[in-house]
């Protein structure tokens, strides 16, 4: 007899603040939008 297992799955919300300190660091290829896709693209990779 096989025994079934019953997975719960949960959703997690989050929040994302991205921010730029310099003009440098948005000059230098560090924007939101380059910074704002690292955090997307983060998830799961931990």
């Amino acid at each position: 007899m096989k025994h079934e297992q019953k997975m719960e799955v949960t959703q997690l919300k989050a929040v994302i603040y991205c921010r730029v300190s310099s003009t440098k660091q948005k000059l230098d290829g560090g924007g939101l939008e380059s910074r704002d896709q690292c955090i997307r693209d983060a998830p799961g990779k931990a």
